[in-house]
């Protein structure tokens, strides 16, 4: 079977309103945009599919029953306007004692990839060349750990997230107003030019990347992810070619 590239798509802030913790789907007030886009991520021939860190779960604000059946019941309004979304992976964890920049402690909460993973096996994705679509540094993250190319848009947190993003060394691939800028993104994505010299990962990215054998260089001042292949040699993905 041929593996289909994915869009990762992050939820509150991308693909509608951030109020907090929405506990049920009256309180999910989707971006009017967003319908199309999706419609067009399917015509590309990408599998749109939500990646999302519901921490109100843990935190006792809804149960993951009330989370299944909102995802259930967003995942059914996509599809009545005919924009059906291939999966919704969430990571429901909290701890107060986790470390600030982690929030759950766990292996599922974004940046880490282990949601990518489990997307990846359940639908059959191909992540090299999948693109991340999100409004949060974390998703950018995500996006470089599961060696997808990483977009942000400035919806929700996105102007936020762009000056946090500007005063480090991970930048997302591409910037865009909102989701419905995809079209543009998807045909001729363009790559932020990083600092050469020492990346200075994120911590969690540098864990995964110790973990699996996943190494970044800077090639022309662009950031580029990539792992062994069989033969040895490098087997560079994600950014290159785009620039």
């Amino acid at each position: 079977m041929t593996k289909k590239r994915a869009v990762f798509l992050d939820r509150d802030g991308t693909l509608s309103r951030d109020i907090g913790y929405p506990a049920d789907s009256s309180q999910v007030h989707i971006y009017p945009f967003v319908f199309d886009a999706v419609r067009r991520i399917r015509r590309a021939g990408l599998s749109p599919v939500v990646i999302t860190n519901q921490s109100g779960v843990g935190r006792g604000f809804f149960t993951e029953a009330d989370l299944r059946t909102l995802h259930r019941e967003l995942a059914a309004a996509f599809a009545k306007r005919r924009a059906r979304l291939d999966g919704i992976f969430h990571c429901p964890h909290y701890s107060p004692d986790a470390p600030a920049a982690e929030e759950s402690g766990c292996a599922c909460r974004k940046p880490h990839p282990e949601l990518g993973l489990r997307a990846a096996a359940a639908l059959g994705l191909e992540l090299p060349g999948s693109y991340m679509v999100g409004d949060k540094p974390a998703d950018v993250l995500f996006g470089v750990a599961v060696g997808a190319i990483p977009i942000l848009v400035l919806t929700g947190y996105g102007r936020t997230s762009l000056r946090e993003l500007e005063a480090g060394p991970v930048r997302p691939a591409h910037v865009a107003p909102d989701l419905a800028g995809k079209r543009a993104i998807l045909e001729n994505a363009v790559v932020t030019r990083v600092n050469a010299g020492d990346i200075g990962l994120h911590p969690v990215v540098d864990l995964y990347r110790r973990a699996i054998g996943l190494q970044f260089q800077v090639i022309d001042g662009l950031l580029v992810a990539g792992r062994p292949s069989a033969d040895g040699n490098e087997d560079f993905f994600g950014f290159k070619g785009l620039s």
